[in-house]
């Protein structure tokens, strides 16, 4: 290969290499307890929801080339929203579609501050990333949310009957609806 294209791969595949190289160092620093199927499954779980809004992020940046910086004060307000519905006997169902319908509202707001009163996305999602974040704390009285029902655990947990966890089979359904879509 010549060096140009060595430096075209390096420059496309540099993250992914990065991923590796990171990956590689902890497996070496852990004796290879990364590579327990336990944690794999953990990781999985954990970060699985970090996919989920990066796909909306993408779609956000690919269609006005905007980055929205109040996605991660969105997502707990709308928790807090969520937790305290369910927390308070309503049923699990209609509660996720009314903290579904919450995030809906905000982010119509987010584009009716940057569409119609024209203000920079960033300074605008950065304004309502700091109020939704303080209005979710203030409704939380920055305690944690106790009391969910136990068939809500399949959204954070891992079922026996299912192979993997449910946000990442979530995450994969999306990534394929996305690499279809675009």
């Amino acid at each position: 290969m010549t060096k140009t294209k060595v430096l075209n791969w390096l420059q496309k595949n540099t993250m992914v290499l990065i991923l590796v190289l990171v990956f590689a160092f902890f497996a070496w620093q852990t004796g290879g307890k990364i590579l327990n199927p336990q944690n794999i499954t953990n990781l999985i779980s954990q970060n699985a929801y970090v996919f989920i809004l990066a796909t909306g992020m993408l779609l956000c940046i690919l269609t006005g080339g905007n980055i929205d910086l109040s996605v991660g004060s969105v997502v707990c307000f709308t928790g807090a929203i969520g937790a305290l519905l369910m927390a308070g006997g309503m049923n699990m169902w209609l509660a996720v579609i009314l903290t579904l319908l919450v995030g809906v509202i905000v982010g119509f707001c987010n584009a009716f501050i940057v569409t119609k009163l024209k203000v920079n996305p960033f300074l605008g999602t950065l304004g309502t990333m700091y109020i939704i974040k303080g209005v979710a704390l203030w409704i939380t009285n920055e305690n944690p949310i106790t009391g969910l029902p136990e068939q809500f655990q399949i959204f954070g947990g891992s079922p026996d009957w299912l192979p993997v966890p449910p946000q990442f089979i979530i995450a994969v359904v999306l990534f394929v609806v996305l690499y279809v879509v675009l």
